[in-house]
């Protein structure tokens, strides 16, 4: 199963083997190969199928729920990706992934705290664009009268696509 692409098979075999005691290799080595071909080859289809089919208790449980959540946070599912890393910490607070759990809570937890009050720009106010920044934020603070109680929250690209790209994504914990 695992030249032929199929690592949902191949890991129902060897957790068959493992469950049996079939194998010749001691557990130890046998959850070492498990848990690499889950972290290496197993898609969120097989995630899913292999949580159905296991009970929390079984080996590697825990950790096929923690993927199952960080998935969905990557595909955009968030309130299924909160669900499944709070399971997580409820079935499993001293597991291997809960400090990792807590943190991803807490960070999908500043994602909601939203500020209708509070406008955020990014402007190049330095480098070689810092002339239009300036005019920019000149602008801005024209239109936007103080009387609006509006705060407004500016941050510089330095004229750098790059850094003007990644701006946002930190944005929420830097602007509390």
């Amino acid at each position: 199963a695992i030249a032929a692409g199929d690592a949902t098979t191949a890991l129902t075999w060897l957790l068959e083997v493992r469950r049996l005691g079939l194998g010749q290799a001691p557990t130890e080595a046998l959850d070492q190969e498990i848990r690499t071909l889950l972290r290496e080859q197993l898609d969120a289809r097989g995630v899913r199928a292999l949580l159905e089919e296991l009970s929390p208790r079984e080996f590697p449980f825990g950790e096929l729920l923690y993927r199952l959540a960080a998935i969905q946070v990557h595909i955009g599912d968030l309130a299924n990706g909160r669900q499944s890393f709070e399971r997580y910490l409820r079935e499993f607070p001293d597991g291997p992934f809960a400090e990792d759990a807590q943190a991803m809570l807490a960070r999908l937890e500043a994602r909601q705290q939203v500020r209708p009050r509070r406008l955020g720009v990014l402007l190049p106010l330095s480098g070689r664009h810092r002339s239009y920044g300036e005019l920019a934020l000149q602008a801005i603070r024209l239109a936007l009268p103080t009387s609006t109680g509006i705060e407004l929250v500016v941050r510089d690209t330095e004229s750098d696509a790059v850094t003007a790209g990644s701006a946002p994504r930190g944005w929420c914990s830097r602007t509390k």
